[in-house]
């Protein structure tokens, strides 16, 4: 009895729960892999400072976005970054942000051939998306149809490859993220071009945790982000990475 209570002191005092399943993609600035392999960029270091002040353990995995959308919805205690929060989107999380803004676009090579200044002219083109991505769920709510005019992909490079070689005519992203996966494909930034602006929320970004999680993580989660930026600690981290 008396080693019990003296486990739920402990526990009242320190998080006490399975580690937390944060699940992320390859989103440069925003987190992706370092020359070592390690997880690295500003989401990532948020998630760090984040568990750190809610005393909570986790695991991180990088994984191809469609899939890490699915364990996040499935798993409870599993959290999600960076997502786009959608109304689509909103019966399955709890919101824990926002941590950055979102701008969304259809982009093209500038010497392509490809030319529309609306969704609806688009839909004559084949455009690239990442699988699950919240441009996906855009287009799809436009009539744009899955391997028609609409074209998934798990991997943002190959985003980029396809545009290149010809199979893609526009590809949907945030520019910014556009920019860094060009540029290690060779591209120079003035060779992109932004087509048509989708979207722009100054508070587009989040971490989700998954809806069916313990109330008492979501609730450490929260007030741990809530410190953080009252210490300023988050718009430092925005800074250093120089994001909006």
């Amino acid at each position: 009895m008396l080693a019990r209570s003296l486990l739920l002191l402990l526990c009242g005092l320190m998080a006490c729960a399975e580690p937390v399943r944060a699940y992320t993609e390859d989103f440069p600035p925003f987190n992706t892999l370092n020359e070592h392999g390690q997880p690295s960029g500003y989401a990532v270091e948020l998630l760090v400072l984040l568990m750190k002040e809610a005393q909570q353990e986790y695991r991180l995995e990088l994984v191809p976005w469609a899939r890490a959308l699915s364990n996040a919805r499935q798993q409870p205690g599993s959290l999600i970054f960076t997502i786009a929060r959608t109304p689509e989107r909103e019966p399955h999380f709890h919101w824990i942000g926002p941590i950055a803004a979102r701008s969304t676009a259809m982009m093209r090579l500038r010497d392509g051939h490809a030319r529309a200044s609306s969704l609806q002219e688009a839909k004559a083109y084949k455009v690239g998306v990442i699988n699950g991505d919240a441009g996906m769920e855009l287009l799809l709510s436009q009539g744009f149809v899955r391997g028609v005019n609409l074209i998934p992909l798990d991997k943002r490079n190959d985003l980029v490859r396809l545009l290149q070689l010809g199979s893609l005519d526009f590809i949907v992203a945030s520019p910014t993220l556009i920019q860094y996966v060009a540029s290690r494909a060779g591209l120079r930034p003035d060779q992109l071009e932004i087509s048509l602006t989708l979207l722009r929320q100054p508070e587009g970004f989040y971490f989700a945790l998954n809806k069916q999680s313990d109330p008492a993580l979501l609730q450490r989660l929260q007030a741990a982000f809530e410190r953080l930026q009252a210490r300023e600690a988050v718009d430092q981290l925005k800074r250093k990475h120089a994001i909006e």
